[in-house]
């Protein structure tokens, strides 16, 4: 769950940061503009991934439990 919103929030940020630097670079773009809305929301998709990081730290750390850690006598 984690991992799949890290990668929607990267797969978000890489097109949004070419459109800003195409902007940039045509001299469309200014501080405050509507094209800072999207880059900002992937930021903040960014956040949301941490957030549910921390939600299910207990459940994440927890160790996985597998049959080559059982005994055999």
């Amino acid at each position: 769950m984690v991992y799949a919103n890290l990668f929607g929030a990267s797969a978000a940020y890489l097109p949004l940061l070419a459109d800003h630097q195409c902007a940039i670079a045509t001299r469309r773009y200014y501080t405050g503009s509507l094209y800072d809305i999207p880059l900002i929301s992937s930021f903040l998709w960014f956040a949301f991934a941490g957030a549910i990081a921390y939600q299910y730290r207990d459940k994440l750390d927890a160790p996985s439990e597998s049959n080559s850690d059982s005994t055999v006598d």
